[in-house]
């Protein structure tokens, strides 16, 4: 999702990093959840955490694949990991994120996903001054950056826009922002402040002829706050040309939980990523073979689940992959992609412990006939033993009669000489 629309990725070239930690705490506040990060000197991401807050997530519903839960404000659980991963990626490809102004860091992140129907009401009431643009508080700086982000996407034609913004700052870091600006427009606004002066001076005529903030917004950014059909993704219908992605479809995940319920180990490497989940808890399966002779010298194997609900490809109600529209037959072909690459995983996992069982069985047996060597030559050395007492004492007869003769011969002449 987020390589198609920004084309950035942990798989790319420069990235920094390709692991990271995830961690689910109780933190209280009113952040969902975060990621954190350590750069070198030069402003180059070593290390990223994403922290997950439980006390939004705690009652999650375990059989919405969007991840609802009953807590107020949390919103999807899948959306705000859109958010959050767009944080990630990007760290791990621009160097001195830092320097680039908290609007645009936290617009992209929201520009993923849209945020027309989340942050409506903040959208409907903002007052856009140049001041704006460096008001860091509360939700302000995320609804400035995803309107103004919007308005630069237009302005470059829609499509890869965003690419050529993102371009940009993967080549040049975050103080290239100016730069990325005129890349995503072709050049129609040189800087950062044009482009921010342009966008001050369409609302301002908008307001000024009694329009809203929806006036303008549809008419320079691809917004309509109206519009429940599309939540204003970078991929959508608003922004892409494309097809409405509403709150359910903007991020897509398989159709059952069963696709990704318990991550296959501690950790899982996911399109580059590898992720360290920590320690969890799930429930026991699989066999355990005993390999060795000690009582801990055993393999655990344990499979997923391939059925179709498993895979993601039908619901928990019963309802298939659909093909009907353009907009449906698109996502089936990504959820069978990842259907794909699930049952991929489990002839990968089958192939590792089958050759694992299979280096057991030539030990095995290359302890078998080291043993049966040893017995032989056990039982060699002790005939050896045998036959040299046996020497022995054939040795020591053979002399005592020897001596014996000698002995009676020696009598013999002493009485032929008193004869």
């Amino acid at each position: 999702m987020i390589k198609e629309a920004y084309g950035l990725s942990f798989g790319e070239d420069g990235a920094s990093v390709t692991n990271m930690d995830v961690q689910f705490k109780n933190e209280g506040g009113t952040t969902l959840a975060y990621i954190s990060s350590t750069a070198d000197g030069n402003g180059v991401t070593k290390s990223l955490t994403l922290t997950v807050n439980m006390d939004f997530y705690a009652n999650l519903n375990q059989t919405d694949v969007n991840g609802s839960t009953t807590t107020a404000g949390a919103g999807y659980l899948d959306r705000t990991i859109a958010h959050e991963m767009t944080h990630a990626v990007m760290r791990a490809n621009i160097t001195n994120m830092s320097a680039l102004p908290k609007y645009i860091r936290e617009g992209t992140a929201e520009f993923m996903h849209g945020i027309d129907d989340e942050r409506k009401s903040t959208l409907a009431g903002l007052n856009f001054t140049d001041s704006i643009f460096s008001d860091e508080s509360s939700d302000t700086p995320y609804a400035v950056g995803y309107a103004f982000l919007h308005y630069i996407n237009k302005a470059g034609g829609h499509g890869e826009a965003m690419k050529r913004f993102m371009t940009v700052l993967d080549e040049k870091g975050g103080t290239a922002y100016d730069e990325a600006v005129s890349a995503a427009t072709k050049g129609k606004y040189k800087t950062a402040d044009e482009a921010k002066a342009a966008f001050l001076a369409d609302y301002q005529s908008v307001k000024n002829n009694g329009g809203s903030n929806n006036d303008f917004y549809k008419a320079y950014c691809d917004i309509d706050l109206d519009n429940k059909d599309d939540t204003g993704s970078v991929m959508g219908s608003k922004s892409w040309n494309g097809d409405d992605e509403n709150a359910e479809n903007v991020v897509l995940e398989g159709m059952s939980t069963r696709f990704w319920y318990f991550p296959g180990g501690q950790t899982s490497t996911i399109q580059n990523l590898t992720v360290d989940w920590g320690e969890f808890s799930r429930p026991a399966s699989g066999f355990k073979y005993q390999i060795g002779t000690k009582a801990n010298q055993a393999i655990n194997a344990s499979f997923s689940d391939i059925h179709a609900d498993a895979l993601g490809l039908i619901s928990a109600e019963g309802k298939t992959v659909q093909v009907t529209t353009r907009a449906e037959a698109k996502r089936a072909l990504t959820r069978f992609d990842n259907a794909i690459e699930k049952v991929l995983g489990q002839i990968t996992t089958i192939g590792a412990l089958q050759s694992r069982m299979e280096y057991t069985v030539r030990n095995l047996t290359t302890n078998e006939e080291n043993l049966t060597s040893a017995e032989s030559t056990i039982r060699d050395a002790d005939m050896a033993k045998e036959m040299s007492e046996y020497t022995k004492h054939s040795v020591l007869t053979q002399a005592a009669q020897a001596m014996l003769a000698q002995a009676n011969q020696n009598s013999s002449s002493i009485l032929s000489l008193l004869q």
